[in-house]
């Protein structure tokens, strides 16, 4: 090979090579490390399901307060008809499931004021688990040693990705003189 294309050939690996490592720079540092993505303003139709079940209780639970219809039905304007008949019915029977007979008339209320048939049947098979707390955080030592793990092998990876194509790319030949060539 020329010695032109060894230099334009060793250039384009060096690219390729800081392009890789950027992006992995990128992704892990400053992607999940100094500015993670936070989710703000979610509707509630998004939220895993036992969140969604606690909305329809708070839902039920204001409309008992202040018994304004409109502001109920906006609230409860995520959900298409079924996926909201299937949620109430779930709050109801968790409401009930955990003894809480206010919630239960609050929920009963809101049906009506909804004029939706809603039937529940409370088996133990059919109830949804509502977490009682707040889901355990892991701590920025963990997140950090997490991070420098995850970088460490993004690094080893271009690397070896930069070596395997630079041996594919320049082949096996050899420059150097041997003994017997003097």
């Amino acid at each position: 090979m020329k010695l032109e294309t060894r230099k334009a050939i060793n250039g384009l690996l060096i690219l390729l090579f800081l392009f890789v490592l950027g992006i992995a720079i990128g992704l892990v540092v400053l992607g999940w490390w100094l500015w993670p993505v936070k989710w703000t303003n979610v509707p509630p139709n998004v939220l895993d399901r036992p969140y969604q079940i606690t909305y329809i209780t708070m839902v039920a639970d204001s409309y008992s307060t202040n018994h304004n219809v409109t502001l109920m039905r906006e609230r409860l304007a995520f959900w298409d008809s079924s996926e909201l008949n299937d949620l109430i019915s779930d709050a109801k029977t968790n409401s009930a499931k955990i003894g809480d007979l206010q919630s239960t008339q609050n929920i009963d209320s809101l049906v009506q004021a909804l004029g939706m048939p809603i039937t529940v049947a409370p088996t133990t098979d059919q109830l949804v688990t509502i977490p009682s707390n707040t889901p355990e955080r892991i701590s920025w030592a963990e997140v950090g040693k997490l991070t420098l793990i995850t970088f460490i092998l993004s690094v080893v990876f271009v690397s070896l990705t930069a070596a395997a194509l630079r041996i594919i790319v320049l082949g096996s030949t050899n420059n150097y003189r041997t003994l017997d060539q003097g």
